[in-house]
């Protein structure tokens, strides 16, 4: 049998079966057709095997475990009944396992994801490593369907009801303490003791699944019928407010659970496996893995020479940005030097950073030492002193050409000929920022998109004069930090605030020709955005907003003409949530459309929902103008790949995951199509709509 095996090593040792996980040619072990095949014939050994007692299932892989099915699979799957099959296949795997008269101990060692931990979930026991990298997860929702394999119903069976539904519903990751407190997992222990305790949890015998974490009143309110119908209300609420009912994957979830929990019958898992058959095979799922997919890719990208690493380094600029990148660098393991002109702004980003950690710190129930252990990566200071051995630093100050080349330039030359030299610049020329400084070969663009901590993208901008080697480093840098890069080109706005900064002043045309910005921002975030336009104004600043529209329009001759939409609210210091009032009013995380300011400006005001006419007047009018765009930034070489353009606007702005990214909607509706719209435009609201030359040869193509 070993000689048939490619995948996983089996052995008998000590009357106790080790099935160590080890896919050959993969950094990671993932549930191909023909791991599932190998795993399906190391149990029916099991089986056949007398005085066993028990099985442990491991990885050999240093800080992997499972990482899930195959994403390749998932894309592959067109029919509804093949994606059936292929779960009620993974089902009877689980089954087999569950089945096992021997205790089965997961012994994980490092992220146990989708299918991995549906694997896990038949085991009698689970066991973790103490390292940071082990996360448990059933993220299926991310990617349009739901776990196929016996997740929805295994998993109520062990944490109850309520914790089911978050993870379910949400596809959120949490670490193995989290995992224990909710009864996911039974013992963390060091990695070196891990098959030892394994063997010792074996001897406990086999165990049926329970809630055994929760408490008798926890366990009696969800066997209540009433109380489960309540907490399917408030999930299915949570989901349609958080989705716009654009995803149906979650609302299934939640069907499949509430029909299913506490049966028996063969039907639920059978019911599963219809539902994962339905999403498997429609077009959101292949939008998502699409992007899953290209995400991936860009990670994987090899530059041609080997990055150097980068551990030490320096933020100028303690406000909102500054403290933000500090922030993820000391969370990331780098040591940060920070700076500022003033102790009080370096005491207002010190306060913020603090802040951030002790929340996580909560959120996460983890120890005190959490935070005191990331700051102590940070030093703060309002001199050049201190920067000898900094390998990177990152400018984070006011957008203004002139300060931020006198500021890099004074930091030139106090830091080492190599160091990487950084702008955070968010639209202006890093060629034209890098001519004071000495050794421009090593200045370069790396914007992050606020909040920080939580948007994914950064873009690295290569100056005319950059290196390849500061792109390399740069690019490695980007991935140790968590981030998602993509390469721009030195154009004003590079990629993502470029194709917004039209989006947002086209948005102002509309509001001042007599559509509702209530209208507006309703129509957008029903499209699939995260929010409005106006609202994103707001939370950008408005004052930031106003200044970009400003340079985009000099920049380019076609942009609209920048709209005097703003310059009031700027005047009257009205700069969005930073300072409590834009276009809304904002209170803590609520905000309100402030109609007085709206009527005051002689704009339109509406109370009814705009009708099925004007929502696509509307759409077309903002997203097809960010399509064009997106198709001029290909023509002149801003990015290379439609695939950048998709990735980058869906990490960078939020657009529509469902809708698999700006170009991928485009091409949806026929680009021939487009192009005459985009002609009609052009002939009614100006010249900005005019089709792009990239956009016309592609749609002969399509």
């Amino acid at each position: 049998m070993q000689q048939s095996l490619r995948h996983i090593d089996f052995f008998i040792q000590d009357g106790i079966a080790m099935l160590g996980m080890d896919m050959l040619d993969k950094g990671v072990n993932i549930l191909t057709q023909e791991t599932m095949d190998e795993l399906a014939l190391c149990i029916r050994k099991i089986f056949s095997i007398n005085e066993l007692h028990g099985l442990i299932i491991y990885s050999k892989k240093k800080h992997q475990f499972i990482a899930g099915a195959n994403i390749e699979d998932i894309a592959s799957i067109k029919d509804p009944s093949v994606g059936a099959d292929k779960a009620r296949e993974g089902q009877d795997l689980m089954e087999a396992i569950e089945s096992l008269k021997i205790p089965v101990v997961a012994a994980i060692n490092g992220p146990c994801m989708g299918g991995g931990l549906e694997l896990a979930l038949a085991c009698s026991y689970r066991i973790t490593t103490d390292s940071e990298k082990v996360k448990l997860q059933l993220p299926e929702i991310q990617l349009g369907i739901l776990p196929g394999f016996g997740g929805t119903q295994r998993l109520p069976q062990w944490i109850g009801l309520a914790h089911a539904l978050d993870l379910i519903l949400t596809g959120r990751a949490i670490d193995a303490k989290k995992a224990v407190h909710l009864g996911l997992v039974d013992d963390i222990v060091p990695e070196p003791l891990l098959l030892e305790t394994a063997k010792k949890w074996i001897g406990l015998g086999k165990r049926k699944a329970s809630t055994y974490k929760l408490s008798k009143l926890q366990r009696l309110a969800e066997s209540v019928p009433a109380v489960q119908k309540l907490m399917y209300h408030k999930a299915r609420k949570s989901v349609l407010q958080k989705t716009g009912g654009n995803y149906p994957a979650p609302l299934q979830a939640l069907d499949v659970i509430e029909k299913t929990f506490k049966k028996t019958d063969a039907f639920t898992y059978d019911y599963e496996a219809q539902k994962l058959g339905s999403l498997v095979a429609s077009p959101i799922c292949k939008s998502l893995v699409q992007l899953f997919r290209w995400t991936e890719e860009i990670k994987k990208t090899s530059q041609s020479l080997p990055p150097q690493p980068i551990r030490q380094t320096a933020v100028l600029g303690a406000g909102v940005m500054g403290a933000g990148i500090a922030h993820l660098f000391a969370k990331k393991g780098k040591d940060v030097r920070l700076k500022d002109i003033s102790l009080e702004a370096i005491e207002k980003g010190m306060y913020k950073i603090f802040t951030d950690f002790n929340f996580e710190k909560k959120r996460k129930r983890l120890s005190s030492r959490f935070v005191s252990n990331n700051m102590h990566h940070i030093s703060f200071t309002t001199t050049n002193k201190g920067f000898k051995k900094t390998q990177l630093v990152i400018e984070a100050i006011v957008e203004d050409m002139q300060v931020k080349q006198k500021v890099l330039a004074d930091i030139a030359q106090h830091v080492s000929p190599d160091t990487i030299i950084a702008t955070n610049t968010s639209a202006l020329s890093v060629s034209e920022m890098s001519k004071p400084i000495s050794n421009p070969q090593r200045v370069i663009g790396l914007h992050f998109f606020n909040p920080v901590a939580k948007m994914p993208l950064l873009e690295i901008i290569q100056g005319e004069q950059t290196s390849q080697q500061t792109v390399s480093t740069a690019f490695a840098f980007a991935l140790s930090i968590g981030k998602t890069p993509i390469l721009v080109a030195d154009r004003p706005g590079f990629l993502v605030n470029r194709i917004l900064g039209i989006y947002l002043a086209e948005a102002a045309s509309i509001a001042q020709e007599g559509i509702s910005i209530a209208d507006i921002d309703y129509t957008m975030k029903k499209f699939g955005m995260p929010m409005g336009p106006f609202e994103l104004i707001d939370e950008i600043g408005v004052d930031i907003a106003n200044h970009v529209g400003k340079f985009l329009g000099e920049s380019f001759p076609y942009f609209p003409t920048p709209s005097s939409l703003l310059t009031p609210l700027v005047d009257a210091k009205r700069f969005g949530r930073k300072s409590g009032q834009g276009f809304y009013k904002h209170k803590g995380r609520q905000k309100r459309l402030d109609n007085k300011l709206i009527k005051n400006m002689g704009l339109h005001t509406s109370t009814k929902t705009p009708d099925d006419h004007l929502e696509r007047l509307i759409t077309d009018r903002l997203v097809l103008l960010m399509g064009n765009e997106a198709y001029r930034c290909l023509e002149e070489n801003v990015v290379q790949s439609e695939r950048d353009i998709d990735v980058g606007m869906v990490l960078g702005t939020g657009f529509a995951p469902f809708r698999g990214g700006l170009i991928h909607y485009l091409k949806s509706r026929n680009l021939e199509n487009i192009k005459t719209t985009l002609a009609t435009f052009s002939a009614k609201y100006g010249k900005h709509f005019e089709p792009s030359q990239a956009l016309v040869e592609q749609s002969y193509r399509s």
